[in-house]
């Protein structure tokens, strides 16, 4: 019976980071097309691997918000870089 207990833990505990994963990627891939939709797709691309090692969530959304919110990519780029990104 405990090594049944011990499988599930870890089971939940790769579903947990599968769904996190999953989010991550999904809110990253918001950010990319807001990026691209609004500006140059050849500069956003040239943004695509900082972005892509954001591992926390949270960053990446407050990111998303300042892709809607800024004037031009120039200003998103200041933000990335004082992000410490």
């Amino acid at each position: 019976m405990h090594e049944s207990s011990v499988i599930q833990h870890f089971t939940g505990q790769g579903i947990e980071q599968g769904i996190k994963q999953g989010e991550r990627k999904g809110v990253l891939g918001s950010l990319l097309d807001v990026l691209e939709s609004r500006f140059q797709a050849s500069e956003v691309h040239a943004l695509k691997p900082t972005l892509e090692n954001i591992e926390e969530i949270q960053h990446l959304r407050a990111l998303l918000r300042e892709a809607v919110r800024v004037s031009n990519l120039d200003e998103f780029k200041r933000i990335l870089a004082s992000n410490g990104s």
